[in-house]
């Protein structure tokens, strides 16, 4: 199936992630099976990571393209390289979608390699959220239930800051591989909405639904 008119779609993966990873290869197949245009490039690693060393790679991407007809996605610290880009674009892109947002310091998980070296950059960062939330036309969030890196207060707070609702997979974890997920039917029903595109039974309906909570603006849930 072709598009009307074809968008471009620019996932940013997290800190020690690749483009092969997680749902990434399952959504491009299915964005470009649409007529879209994807772009799932592999950002540097640690020690190279920083804000400024991912966010040259994704302004040499979208340079060359048409904010207006660019939708960016984020997974994790993907989300906050995703903001950092609609803080400095002059036009607004079509659409930003953040899958495990957060901006404040992660804990070092037991027995993985560092966190908190690689994302110092990432969350010392102080945002403009005017001109974020001015950066794109449209914002959506997604939180896994039982996120083992970003604690769902930490997705609600960057919901909040931009305005939008915020959507909360139960039991979805980190919304990776490892709480199975290679497929996302959730965010490419979304993708596709935001697109004014009918939907596809057979993309959106291959997989199990995962018990979801939709949270409008300002109304999440309260913690202890």
């Amino acid at each position: 199936m072709s598009t009307n008119h074809a968008a471009t779609f620019v996932v940013f993966h997290g800190v020690y992630g690749h483009h092969r990873e997680n749902w990434f290869p399952y959504i491009k197949e299915c964005l470009e099976d649409d007529g879209h245009n994807v772009f799932v490039p592999d950002l540097p690693m640690p020690p190279a990571q920083s804000l400024n060393s991912w966010s040259a790679i994704a302004a040499g991407i979208i340079t060359n393209l048409n904010p207006a007809d660019t939708i960016l996605i984020g997974h994790s610290t993907g989300t906050i390289l995703a903001m950092y880009m609609a803080e400095c674009t002059l036009t607004p892109f079509k659409a930003i979608f953040l899958v495990c947002p957060f901006i404040r310091p992660l804990k070092q998980p037991p027995g993985q390699p560092d966190f908190i070296g690689p994302l110092e950059t990432f969350v010392t960062h102080k945002f403009n959220w005017s001109l974020v939330r001015n950066g794109a036309d449209a914002y959506f969030c997604y939180a896994g239930g039982k996120d083992p890196y970003v604690e769902e207060e930490f997705s609600q707070e960057v919901a909040r800051k931009l305005g939008c609702s915020l959507k909360i997979i139960r039991n979805a974890g980190h919304i990776n591989e490892a709480s199975g997920f290679l497929k996302f039917p959730l965010l490419y029903r979304d993708m596709r909405k935001i697109c004014g595109e009918v939907k596809r039974e057979d993309r959106l309906f291959d997989t199990p639904s995962a018990p979801l909570d939709e949270y409008p603006e300002n109304q999440f849930p309260a913690h202890p």
